[in-house]
């Protein structure tokens, strides 16, 4: 507003004022219907709608009066028309679907005159469908493509879309397999392509093959009614790079899956079935993946197969989603950011149900390489669950906040007293035992101190109360100065008790009856036995055991450890300090699965008898291994860790002795070390992932201070794993500067002809140097080879 002179106020036109251009993209904010009226404000506005580079026309709860949409159209003077967009529902008596279609066609027909570039359509027929004009098929003009509506396309053979790069087709069915050959085909420039399918399509094998497509979303509709019949999807598309399937796909197996070597991104939703593991090759070098899965979905292939993967979404609405969890954390050892999401859209929500059982070993990428985590709709738990978040002792005190928060922490599932540096008063612990109302104590754990207050009786006593607790894992450590501490004969009778974790210097005189029928786990860390009576006494009153770990001290008087128990799938043994020891075993274990063996001063204190299920293994700090019988027990394993000097093997057999192995792990420490991978590369043919890492990078451990010395001589024959098997090699602490290390690394990359990819990790290594180094490493690769080489 501007005052005059004679001090009258009259109207200014400001935004008249305003450039063309910038009043154009004004008007583009606004419907299109509304834009069409400004043309009633003045001269100047006349005409300014109909230089629009885009008109929407938005009517899906309204008939919409195309005859004036038609006019507008033709008024329209821009010389390219950038979008153009109808939404429409076509209903009631006064439409048909003839008078639909030509409607429709007569806006297509106007909009392509005016080299429209993106077409949106969204039409909505009562009764019968549409039929797409055969002059769609040719545009020189037209990039995006986007089409909502019941229609059959009959697709011509002529196609001619040179400039389409954006193709979504929403609830569109082909009249047969040649209309889509035909379609995409007619798109040579094709990038970003969406199909969603409605339940009453016809088509039962969809054929995409576009050398260009780099995006890809297939959503199969209507789940419960795409399940009834099968779809089969046939994908060939060397460029694409991000991949999403979600809804209704019944099983994942009628996806054949051929060329898709710049695959990156891939997001799988309420897939229905199994998906079998030679489908999950094609997700071998996806970095990043989203899921929205049942458990039972994926049959996992034996090795870490995400070995690229550095992003992980899961949904958390689907039944019992930790169970995949873990799943997929242990086969994606790289992973840097993981995000769980609960269904936020509220979409297919499925209230998660289960309980949570916490993996025996942690994974790799957690140890290593996680940075971040998030958790959207993360839902507060109940008032007993978010106490069990806070350490008991703290839990207690909330007693005070109010009446309501009395009693809810004697209804806690899981009691933990933990005083180590300081006086517990035991007493007190005893009267919130007494006082524990929940009718199953699953977890209760014990960290204390002997001293002048507190002595073995009440420990004693707190272990009583908590059988009569019906516990479910007891957890007990107890330090002490002088003398040892002896276990109460009652606790070798507990018919709840399944989890069992001893770490204190006790020495254990079983008694001949001992019943714990739900022990599966049982960890001894320090303790000793008074004979092997004692040992045979316990372990054969574990009938369902499957997981022992044995840690023995120094001073342990028993030489002869006899391991019997059939049921045992897992056994870790750590000699600790008492590795020099003249120890002995015995182990007789017909269902083991996974051996550790550390700290040993010859592998020949070994009688290992049965172990025809035994696919893992893990060997550290053995100092020597002379008898060639007992390498037999490893001829069956698929994954092998080794932290040994070459020494070790002296009488290695002559032959491939590792004929299963497919994962090989040595630790880069050891003197010579590369002597030991030469020898096991030559015994293991079928190896697929090799990994190497320096320890002492990562963990302190007993080979804190060993450097690894000496030559490295390439051998004359290359093993037979290198040119026909290796896929996956990963070098963590990599010292590039080192020269036996690098001709290690040329050696192998030189010499692989299958290898998918080689990821090597070096903390202390600038920018320029890391280029230089990744590109030293491609100059030895086979031109036939296409091998992804990075540098973390």
């Amino acid at each position: 507003m501007t005052r005059c002179k004679t001090g009258s106020v009259v109207d200014a036109d400001r935004i008249s004022q305003l450039p063309e251009a910038l009043i154009l993209q004004i008007l583009c904010l606004l419907a299109t219907k509304v834009a069409i009226t400004t043309s009633v404000l003045s001269k100047q506005w006349q005409s300014l709608w109909k230089m629009l580079p885009k008109l929407n026309f938005d009517s899906l709860l309204h008939r919409l009066e195309l005859e004036n949409v038609c006019k507008s159209l033709q008024l329209h003077k821009a010389p390219v028309l950038e979008s153009f967009n109808l939404r429409v529902h076509f209903a009631g008596s006064n439409y048909n679907a003839v008078d639909s279609g030509i409607l429709t066609g007569v806006l297509i027909g106007i909009a392509m005159d005016l080299n429209v570039r993106e077409l949106v359509l969204n039409v909505y027929i009562h009764h019968g469908s549409l039929r797409i004009p055969s002059s769609l098929y040719n545009s020189e003009t037209l990039e995006t493509l986007k089409l909502e509506l019941n229609v059959v396309m009959d697709v011509p053979s002529l196609v001619s879309l040179k400039s389409l790069r954006t193709l979504h087709l929403k609830y569109v069915d082909f009249k047969d397999e040649e209309s889509i050959r035909n379609l995409l085909s007619g798109c040579p420039n094709l990038e970003d392509f969406m199909v969603h399918r409605s339940s009453s399509s016809s088509v039962k094998t969809f054929i995409i093959d576009v050398p260009t497509l780099q995006r890809l979303t297939i959503h199969n509709g209507d789940s419960s009614r795409i399940r009834e019949r099968h779809c089969d999807y046939v994908i060939s598309t060397p460029s694409l790079k991000y991949l999403k399937i979600e809804e209704g796909i019944r099983p994942f197996e009628s996806f054949v899956i051929e060329n898709v070597p710049e695959l990156i991104e891939v997001n799988i939703t309420n897939v229905s079935e199994i998906i079998d593991e030679k489908l999950l090759v094609f997700l071998t070098s996806v970095r990043r993946l989203s899921l929205a899965l049942t458990p039972s979905v994926f049959k996992f292939p034996t090795g870490s197969i995400f070995d690229q993967l550095v992003y992980l979404e899961l949904f958390t609405n689907k039944k019992a989603w930790w169970n995949l969890l873990p799943l997929m954390l242990h086969s994606s050892p790289s992973l840097q950011v993981l995000k769980l999401i609960d269904n936020l859209d509220g979409m297919n929500y499925v209230e998660a149900s289960g309980v949570w059982n916490q993996p025996k070993n942690v994974p790799e990428c957690l140890l290593f390489h996680l940075e971040t985590f998030m958790w959207e709709g993360y839902k507060w738990k109940r008032e007993e669950e978010i106490l069990c978040l806070l350490p008991t002792k703290a839990a207690i005190t909330t007693s005070v906040l109010s009446k309501q928060w009395r009693s809810h922490w004697k209804m806690l599932p899981k009691l933990n007293f933990k005083s180590l540096h300081r006086r517990l008063e035991l007493e007190n612990v005893c009267k919130s035992l007494l006082s524990h109302k929940a009718p199953v104590l699953q977890s209760f754990g014990l960290k204390v101190r002997l001293d002048g207050r507190n002595n073995a009786v009440d420990i004693g006593i707190l272990i009583g109360i908590a059988f009569t607790r019906n516990v479910r894992e007891l957890v007990l450590e107890v330090h002490f100065y002088r003398g040892f501490f002896k276990l109460p004969r009652s606790l070798y009778n507990c018919e709840t008790l399944e989890t069992l974790k001893l770490i204190l210097n006790v020495d254990m005189d079983v008694p001949s009856s001992v019943s714990l029928k739900s022990l599966r786990t049982l960890h001894l860390n320090g303790v000793d036995f008074k004979d092997d009576e004692s040992v045979f006494n316990l372990l054969s009153g574990c009938p369902n055991l499957q997981e022992f770990v044995v840690r023995r001290n120094s001073c342990s008087s028993l030489k002869t450890f006899t391991i019997q128990v059939p049921s045992l799938q897992r056994l870790t043994i750590h000699n600790g300090s008492g590795g020099q020891q003249p120890w002995g075993y015995v182990i007789n274990t017909p269902s083991l699965k996974y051996l550790e063996i550390e700290g040993s001063k010859a592998f020949e204190s070994f009688l290992i008898e049965d172990v025809p299920e035994l696919m893992e293994v893990n060997i550290t700090n053995v100092s020597e291994i002379t008898d060639e019988k007992l390498l037999i027990v490893l001829t069956s394993v698929k994954r092998l860790s080794l932290a040994l000097s070459h020494l070790v093997f002296t009488k290695l057999p002559t032959g491939s002795i590792f004929c299963e192995l497919v994962y090989l792990e040595l630790s880069t420490n050891p003197k010579a070390w590369w002597v030991l991978l030469t020898l096991m590369l030559h015994s293991s043919p079928k190896l697929k992932v090799l990994k190497l890492i320096d320890v002492s990078n990562y963990v302190q451990c007993w080979m804190d201070n060993v450097v690894a010395s000496g030559e490295w001589n390439q051998q004359q024959n290359v093993p037979e794993c290198l040119l026909s098997h290796l896929e996956t090699f990963m070098w963590k602490g990599y010292k590039w500067k080192q020269r036996e290390e690098r001709e290690v690394a040329k050696y192998i990359l030189k010499n692989t002809n299958r290898l998918k990819s080689a990821t090597f990790y070096s903390k202390r290594i600038s920018y320029e140097d890391r280029l230089a180094v990744v590109k030293d490493m491609k100059s030895v690769v086979k031109a036939t080879n296409s091998c992804k080489i990075q540098f973390l």
